[in-house]
């Protein structure tokens, strides 16, 4: 049967084959004298024999510094949160190449790629996603699109903002994702999009899609 503690300033673990409850120990780690607590505050229990007295719960270069926990918890907590959010990041990433790789692939004879309907698309018309009055250059070819559209007759509608809620798939949350990356503007018509498109290649979309009605 042996007794156990733990050092109130840097953790190590005591432990002796006798009760000591009561008196006064001290820490072979960091040389500090306390009363260990009542039997409810520490474990009383059988252990192998052939564990070795005095070994710590914490890993051995806290061991070697004591009190390293006290003074640096929360530092090394963060430095490890932000360890496992870049490489979490770094997963993602490397996901998503894979997927853009394969959305490739869905290219139609017009660039066009297959995409989930956003929740404020005009149906049957097609949507273009820029910003509004902008003399960037993404703005003037929104423009010169609108303009193309307008003059073909075919509807068509302009907004500054586009959502996708409800998409429960993980490879088309992923599509989206990679497809929200590209220049605009965005152009989205009956199921597919393509990013930064020409006026030819929107208006053979839309008569490929009316002609196989």
């Amino acid at each position: 049967m042996r007794y156990r503690a733990h050092c109130p300033e840097c953790d190590w673990r005591i432990e002796k084959e006798t009760n000591f409850r009561g008196q006064s120990v001290e820490c072979p780690s960091c040389g500090k004298q306390f009363v260990p607590p009542g039997v409810n505050e520490y474990d009383e229990m059988a252990v192998d024999p052939s564990e070795p007295i005095g070994r710590s719960r914490l890993p051995a270069f806290i061991k070697e510094r004591p009190g390293l926990l006290r003074k640096y918890g929360s530092l090394v907590f963060l430095v490890l949160l932000g360890c496992g959010w870049f490489g979490w990041k770094a997963i993602e990433e490397r996901d998503l190449e894979r997927e853009k790789v394969e959305l490739a692939k869905t290219k139609d004879a017009n660039g066009f790629v297959p995409l989930p309907f956003p929740d404020n698309y005009p149906y049957g018309k097609v949507m273009i996603v820029a910003p509004p009055n902008c003399p960037s250059q993404a703005g003037r070819r929104a423009d010169a699109l609108e303009f193309a559209l307008k003059s073909a007759g075919i509807a068509y509608e302009r907004t500054s903002s586009v959502g996708f809620t409800g998409i429960e798939g993980r490879r088309d949350m992923a599509r989206i994702k990679i497809f929200m990356r590209n220049d605009p503007p965005l152009v989205f018509y009956m199921g597919k999009a393509k990013s930064d498109p020409n006026s030819d290649e929107v208006i053979a979309e839309w008569r490929g899609h009316n002609r196989a009605r």
